[in-house]
């Protein structure tokens, strides 16, 4: 009998992996009135005080959005960052006016974008991701 619960146990262990982590969701909604493609990005630490020498964070943390003809018609578009790390990050949003999306413009420097009411500190736009949560805004003005 002990035999068979060790063997159990030893299974068990087995069955999980090692250095897993929890992955969160992020969802909400951007309100614009203007933009034809819209990048969300989470910027780690070390990314964020490169922001003006990297390019975008690759998937999941970038995403780029192209909004349909509903969406621009009602300035609105919901997004959705999936298996995200816990993790402390910056979320930061950049819009193109007029550039169709592809994928050489995920490569552009976030200095490439011209930031409004950015204080350019981590202190100030840092948030914990340690669950999922819905009901992020991000608002673009003109």
């Amino acid at each position: 009998m002990k035999i068979i619960l060790g063997a159990v146990a030893v299974l068990l262990c087995l069955s999980i992996p090692a250095g897993s982590e929890e992955k969160y969701t992020l969802s909400g909604i951007v309100t614009f009135q203007e933009g034809e493609v819209i990048f969300l990005s989470l910027y780690t630490h070390e990314r964020f005080m490169n922001l003006r020498k990297r390019p975008l964070p690759p998937p999941p943390f970038t995403l780029v959005i192209e909004p349909g003809i509903e969406e621009k018609n009602a300035g609105r578009t919901p997004f959705r960052f999936e298996g995200i790390p816990s993790g402390t990050y910056a979320l930061m949003a950049f819009r193109d006016k007029k550039m169709p999306a592809g994928p050489a413009l995920s490569e552009k420097p976030a200095s490439a974008y011209r930031m409004m009411t950015f204080s350019g500190q981590w202190e100030d736009v840092k948030f914990e991701v340690n669950r999922n949560m819905t009901g992020i805004e991000i608002r673009f003005g003109k």
